[in-house]
């Protein structure tokens, strides 16, 4: 039996437990010291794959030789694949929206020379876009493709499509996704390759991890570097444009930005590309035109690499004056034929995409008198019309 106390209150006698209450000091919370976090990596540490793959490996994939006259023939059996993607925010997550891919067989560029702006080799040029119908702005991503039409698909659908893509190219066979009619003519330019021997597959890319962790994610699910999701294709290297161009200003090349309409403008991509506006070039951000930019990049920079890293930008790198019609190259003269734009096809979409913004016979009288009497149009008819625009 525990020891008792005795009290006694008005009379009344009670018996208690003698307890010892023991009392403890308040704990007070530590007071924080001004500090920064410790993070285990960078807030906005860059995504990089590991082994890119090198200039010179690009240079030796196209048979590139000291400069353009002593390309050599290209592999047969080669693919390079450029792909794009863009995103949308949706509730608690960032939602792929859009998938562009630019495909060149390197079969179809064998023997012919790059020409001036890549013009020689961009016709050999397959392109696919895809907009996902998870997007709030389908039909603004629709009209801003510059190559080719877009095809609106669930996620479901666009993955399949992306894998079938991929199996075309190792299969050497044409590419689905768009009538005859809107494709390039798959056999008239291709040598016969067996059916029994797979191309190789270079992916290409801006930025390319981010790209690829967007198709891995959720609603497309799709991981490029898993061949159980890709149905057992992969890839012999990959290039990514951001890694040349860190490599590039590096070793002392004067490009103004690492984003990719500057790389492009300043690459030297066909003129009608251009954005006078500013040192970039125009329909950036729309998966398309970005994997088809990021194609041009790619092939300029093997093609002049050793111009690029010069400590003086080449002059015929740089913009071409609007009213003169050419521009110095060196010692010499670059005439720019101006009835040749007008038959391109990437001409006629400008064209027809500003006369259906516009909506009006202003524009199209703007566009026909300037086109015909200084040529005006083909670098700077955008402005133009924002002048006149109703």
């Amino acid at each position: 039996m525990p020891p008792f106390s005795r009290g006694e209150i008005i009379g009344l006698t009670y018996q208690t437990p003698n307890i010892n209450v023991v009392t403890t000091p308040l704990l007070t919370r530590r007071r924080r010291v001004t500090q920064p976090a410790k993070r285990s990596r960078p807030l906005f540490s860059t995504k990089v794959w590991k082994g890119y793959g090198t200039i010179e490996q690009l240079r030796t994939l196209l048979q590139l030789g000291t400069g353009v006259e002593g390309r050599g023939h290209a592999p047969q059996n080669a693919v390079i694949i450029a792909l794009d993607t863009e995103s949308e925010p949706s509730s608690f997550r960032t939602t792929i929206v859009e998938i562009g891919i630019t495909v060149l067989r390197l079969a179809r560029i064998n023997g012919v020379e790059p020409g001036l702006h890549l013009r020689q080799w961009m016709p050999k040029m397959e392109h696919r876009h895809i907009v996902i119908d998870t997007t709030r702005r389908p039909k603004l991503r629709m009209s801003s493709s510059l190559f080719g039409s877009s095809m609106f698909l669930g996620p479901v659908a666009a993955r399949i499509l992306v894998c079938d893509i991929l199996q075309a190219c190792v299969s050497n066979k044409p590419l689905p996704g768009f009538p005859a009619s809107q494709s390039v003519d798959h056999n008239n330019d291709m040598p016969a390759i067996p059916d029994d021997e797979p191309s190789e597959l270079y992916l290409v890319g801006q930025s390319i991890a981010g790209d690829a962790e967007r198709l891995a994610a959720h609603p497309l699910d799709l991981n490029l570097r898993n061949p159980a999701d890709t149905g057992g294709v992969h890839f012999t290297s990959t290039f990514d444009i951001y890694a040349l161009t860190t490599l590039a200003r590096s070793l002392g090349s004067p490009i103004p930005s690492g984003k990719l309409g500057y790389i492009a403008k300043f690459l030297g991509v066909d003129p009608v590309y251009w954005d006078t506006a500013k040192q970039s070039v125009r329909g950036t951000h729309n998966a398309n035109n970005d994997a088809a930019y990021t194609m041009m990049a790619l092939l300029l920079y093997a093609v002049r690499w050793k111009e690029v890293i010069s400590l003086a930008a080449p002059a015929h790198m740089e913009p071409v004056t609007p009213m003169s019609g050419s521009a110095e190259v060196g010692k010499g003269q670059l005439n720019l034929p101006q009835a040749d734009y007008a038959q391109t096809a990437p001409y006629k979409r400008l064209r027809s995409s500003y006369l259906v913004r516009n909506n009006s016979k202003k524009a199209a009288m703007v566009l026909t008198s300037i086109g015909a009497v200084t040529g005006l149009w083909m670098f700077d008819f955008e402005s133009v019309l924002g002048t006149f625009g109703s």
